[in-house]
């Protein structure tokens, strides 16, 4: 068949179109004003009050006699306090060499040196003890003006990691990374990769690792990604200050890689085996208003922190700013041990007002691991995407910052990068599951759906939603132009294909046209085309004249005689589109008439929907209205409602017919409007679920609904910045509130779907349609914006 260029235009700009577009990362904004320009997406220092916060000295990795150190606890303890530091972790091996291997059971307590009460002076009565005093103390006698002290040990199979606040302890044989950071977690604790520089070449654990710095970035980065206790990793410590060079390079390395998912800071300790406080010593500055394990904790995770080499006398930060107006960091850093006067320009030496302050300080920024530029401004106007952090000297002595996190404003790629590695993890886990289990009561499995019992739900084609995951693919594809996914599409769509002669059900649209309309959308395969046409043709079977709809279910049939459901609109689609491409009307018929009947018998007079309409197939009357997954007949179940909003906009775009697109806005008014819609503009499962405000969330709906609005928004020109904006708002909390975190959830790109409320199935969950509309919204988007900048 030779189509026509009117005839294969099946969708508008704002949707999808079959001649092939590769999208290539086009930046769009995620803001509601979608701004343009760069923007300080984390920074680390933010939230400080300069005015009050306070410098204080903290080591939170040492040693004693108690495992392999050479000190006395009670000497390391004087001997920092006399050094000026406010803070101490002695962090004791949890093997220790007084207990054989594998003697303690795992995540015991082993005995170090917590409390310190038996290796101070001090009696008990003088301890400022915190409510149960189990993780931290405070020593008010120690130093100048006392010492806290953390509860810590290094959890010792290798690669290292210093354990804050808590007492986790294996056997050497019991550890492995994740049961340590499930340990930590479980335990309300904190931790970081200790010396991390002893597991790249050429070092002599690097074997006990992985021997490449690529491979060490990627193994300690996903475990900062994967759990939120471990704050990232130890840049430098003094007993293997030759390891500085590969630890920099390692850290720049991970932050690149990792940054804009997850925070990630870098730490500096002594690492103290000796008897005395090196002249090298590393140590960590924090930053906090004062010194308490709240304070601490606080400042650990968020980075108020900087590390420092070589001092015990390090230079004041008076503030650290960000100038979104002018697109400028500025760093304010003096050191009060040196002089910070110099004559001005041209002034004579002899005329103090013509004394101007400069900073004693050398800053050097770098950005993405390399040095960019000198001085305390930087301007960061020119910058698609970065992390970017300082480092600062004085007297000779080196201090490095944590890292800012730059983008624009929009994050588009951020987020697309983090969609693709998240579909990458899911092809990996979508085919180990397949390789355990094949084989499933209605077929081969072939596409992931949910998460159930925290392991990846795996269905057969015959599932309404096999075309999902496989649409996922082609719009990745679409995005990146990378033959990968086209790869990757190609074969998981070949698993549908069964599907096009299936008449048991209503799905047809959901399946073969979210797989296949795709498929030939962007590369005009005419077997695609042909699978197509023939699934329009199975579908139209299900149509009764007497009715004027599609039958939508053969279960229950105690229940309905010929039940037609709200999300039935969704497989109109296919057949407009058929008929757009045949040029057969009665594609296009059916689907006008199922559009009729179900605006004329499923919507309340606040218009919102019925779930389940039941006719009688004899007279085409309606018999019951009533829900299957909402929480009542009269209820407004809310992905019922999104279906609804997405179906009638799209048959208004086919049929021009203003009573559909009236319908659209009216729903649309009644979903944005609801005095139940939530601040945040993801809906609960139900607007009229009992327990409101204490019931689960539907991000399937908001992605449909968002996704639906950005074409109504080109389908009303004079309500286009109502329509916009207000899907702005409900993408950007989808973005903000309702991603998943990398590396996790066996891939899926959002959480908090629902599926089957009443049933108690899918409830809070990742579902694969929540992430195919939450893609298509982001192409829709993007698409709005280029022709935007192409009528512009």
């Amino acid at each position: 068949m030779i189509l026509q260029e009117s005839q294969i235009n099946y969708c508008r700009l704002t949707t999808y179109r079959l001649i092939p577009l590769i999208f290539t990362g086009v930046v769009l904004s995620w803001s509601v004003t979608f701004a343009s320009g760069p923007k300080v997406m984390k920074n680390p220092y933010a939230g400080i009050d300069w005015e009050r916060v306070n410098q204080y000295m903290a080591n939170f990795h040492s040693h004693t006699i108690k495992s392999d150190g050479r000190a006395e606890p009670d000497h390391l303890i004087y001997m920092f306090a006399d050094a000026g530091y406010s803070i101490l972790a002695i962090a004791d091996h949890d093997l220790t060499y007084t207990v054989r291997e594998g003697e303690r059971d795992p995540g015991t307590t082993t005995e170090t040196t917590w409390p310190w009460t038996r290796w101070i002076d001090e009696q008990p009565s003088m301890i400022w003890a915190y409510e149960g005093m189990e993780t931290s103390a405070f020593y008010p006698d120690l130093g100048d003006a006392g010492m806290l002290a953390i509860r810590a040990n290094e959890l010792s199979q290798h690669p290292h990691l210093v354990s804050l606040f808590n007492d986790c302890g294996f056997a050497r044989r019991d550890q492995t990374d994740d049961n340590r950071w499930a340990c930590i977690e479980s335990r309300n604790g904190l931790g970081y990769w200790a010396h991390t520089s002893s597991y790249v070449p050429p070092h002599r654990w690097n074997d006990l690792f992985d021997a490449s710095m690529d491979n060490a970035a990627a193994n300690f980065g996903d475990h900062i990604i994967r759990f939120p206790s471990n704050l990232g990793i130890e840049f430098t410590s003094g007993c293997l200050n030759s390891r500085q060079d590969d630890a920099i390079k390692l850290f720049d390395k991970i932050l690149m890689d990792h940054y804009r998912d997850h925070d990630i800071f870098v730490h500096g300790s002594d690492d103290t085996h000796q008897t005395y406080v090196a002249n090298d010593a590393v140590h960590t500055i924090l930053l906090a208003e004062e010194l308490t394990e709240e304070a601490v904790r606080h400042a650990l995770q968020n980075g108020h922190t900087f590390v420092a080499r070589r001092t015990m006398h390090p230079p004041r930060i008076n503030r650290i700013e960000v100038d979104e107006a002018s697109m400028q960091i500025i760093v304010d850093i003096e050191d009060p041990y040196l002089e910070p006067l110099r004559p001005a320009e041209g002034a004579m030496a002899d005329n103090p007002p013509e004394f101007e302050w400069e900073s004693n300080v050398q800053i050097n920024w770098i950005k993405n691991g390399q040095k960019y530029a000198t001085g305390k401004t930087i301007n960061y106007s020119g910058f698609p995407e970065a992390v970017l952090r300082f480092e600062f000297s004085s007297g000779g002595e080196t201090f490095y910052s944590q890292a800012f996190y730059i983008a624009p404003e929009d994050e588009i790629e951020a987020v697309m990068s983090t969609a693709e590695r998240q579909m990458r993890l899911m092809l990996e886990e979508l085919d180990a599951s397949i390789a355990i289990t094949p084989e499933g009561r209605r077929g081969p499995l072939v596409s992931p759906r949910s998460i159930r019992e925290e392991t990846l739900h795996v269905v057969a084609s015959t599932d309404w939603t096999s075309g999902f995951f496989p649409g996922n693919l082609w719009m990745m594809y679409e995005y990146t132009g990378d033959a990968f996914w086209l790869d990757q599409a190609r074969e998981r769509t070949a698993h549908i294909e069964r599907e096009k002669t299936n008449g048991g059900t209503h799905d047809m649209g959901f399946k073969i046209f979210g797989s296949f309309g795709h498929g030939y959308r962007l590369t005009g395969d005419p077997e695609y085309l042909d699978i197509i046409i023939e699934s329009a043709q199975t579908l139209i079977t299900r149509y009764s004249e007497t009715v004027g709809a599609i039958r939508s279910w053969d279960h229950n049939t105690h229940r309905w005689d010929y039940p037609v459901i709200i999300d039935n609109m969704m497989n109109l689609e296919l057949l407009f589109w058929v008929a757009e491409v045949t040029g057969d009307s009665i594609f296009y018929d059916i689907a006008v008439e199922h559009a009729w009947t179900t605006l004329e018998h499923h919507f309340r007079e606040d218009n919102s929907s019925y779930h389940v309409i039941d006719f009688n197939p004899k007279t085409g009357e309606v018999q019951n209205r009533n829900t299957h997954q909402g929480a009542s007949d009269e209820s407004a179940w809310a992905r019922g409602q999104a279906w609804g909003l997405y179906g009638f906009t799209m048959t208004y775009r086919f049929t021009g017919i203003p009573e559909f697109l009236d319908q659209a806005e009216k729903i649309a008014e009644f979903m944005l409007y609801h005095s139940n819609l939530p601040e945040d503009l993801v809906p609960y499962w139900d607007f009229n679920a009992p327990e409101i405000p204490n019931e689960v969330r539907d991000a399937s709906a908001a992605a449909i609904m968002v996704s639906a609005l950005y074409e109504l928004s080109e389908l009303v020109p004079e309500r286009e910045e109502y329509y916009m904006g207000r899907a702005d708002e409900v993408l950007n909390s989808l973005i903000s509130n309702y991603r998943t975190r990398p590396g996790e959830s066996f891939g899926f790109l959002l959480r908090s779907g629902t599926g089957h409320h009443p049933h108690g199935y899918e409830i809070d969950t990742p579902l694969i349609y929540s992430d195919y509309y939450f893609l298509e919204a982001i192409l829709r988007r993007q698409a709005l914006k280029q022709q935007a900048i192409s009528i512009d």
